[in-house]
Parts: C-alpha cells; structure tokens; sequence
C-alpha cells in the first residue's frame, strides 16, 4: 500500500481498490475463457478508476487445466492453480464432497508445465508467496485448508480453515 494513495482514493468501492491494484502490480492475468494462459500487463497509469495497460505477452497454460490463481516465486517460477479440471462430471458436488480435483502447476524454463507432486488436493484456489520467495500457501477450497509448500516440493503443513478459502494475498 506505500505510495498507493493517488490510486485507492479513485476507487468508488475502496474495500477492492487494494486488491485491484495489487492485482495490476504483480501484472498478471489469468486468462480462463478462450485460450488458456496467464497474460503479462505493464501498467502505464491512467486516469479515474481505469488504470492504463499495455499488453507484453503472454505464458500458454495446459489444455487441460482450469485455471484460477496465480503467482510468480521469488526466483521467478509462475505457479497456478487449476481449479475445475475440463470434463469432470459434477465438479461443484466433487469439491462439496472434498474429493480430489485440481492441482498447483509450475512452468518450466522452456515454456513447459509439470504438475507439482503434492498428493491429491481438492479444489486448488488461491496462491501467494511467502516474504522469503521459496515459500507457497496454497488455499484448498474443497478441503477447507491453507498448505504450506516450501520449495515447491512438499506440504509442510496443512491448516483447517472454518470456511471455504478463496484467493488469497499476502499482505506484508
């Protein structure tokens, strides 16, 4: 929020102006209807409540994900979760159920994705990244849970949530 207050008074809705423009900071879309990719964005100003972008490209994500959060680690890896899962029968009841769907992707040097091996999770929603870089939380939608990932290898804890998180954002 340091040097953000021109842009959070604009907002006719100031609960979302943080978020929104958190959102263009890390300059990252992520594109789930037509082609599947995570869209790169400068942001260039702009003047009331509509910030100015400039389309720089873009990564291509798996056809056979459903993407939903983003995030880039502190070496500059993105990560993604793929939500709903492309022609999977009943995939509300089967997260309602918290049976496995969905899974955190990373994206290789090469352009490539490879699904990371953190056992089945269900409903992979939101990610950020911890103040260290190496450290992934993951929300966990159908499971009501936040993980801890380090190194994007293993789980390293698992807390149960009260409700069902959504995106999620660290905040310092």
């Amino acid at each position: 929020r340091e040097n953000a207050e021109s842009w959070l008074q604009r907002y006719s809705y100031f609960e979302a102006g943080p978020q929104l423009l958190l959102q263009a900071f890390l300059q990252r879309i992520v594109n789930g209807g037509g082609r599947k990719a995570i869209e790169q964005f400068d942001v260039l100003g702009g003047e009331g409540d509509h910030p100015a972008l400039r389309w720089t490209g873009c990564v291509p994500l798996p056809a056979d994900s459903g993407p939903n959060g983003v995030a880039q680690m502190g070496d500059g890896t993105l990560v993604a979760t793929s939500f709903l899962e492309p022609g999977q029968p009943d995939p509300w009841g089967t997260l309602e159920n918290g049976a496995p769907l969905g899974r955190v992707m990373a994206a290789r040097a090469d352009g490539t994705w490879h699904t990371l091996d953190l056992g089945p999770l269900s409903g992979a929603n939101g990610l950020a990244v911890g103040g260290d870089g190496k450290t992934l939380y993951v929300s966990e939608w159908g499971a009501s849970r936040l993980l801890v990932v380090e190194g994007l290898a293993r789980i390293t804890k698992a807390i149960a949530l009260p409700f069902r998180p959504d995106n999620i954002h660290r905040l310092a």
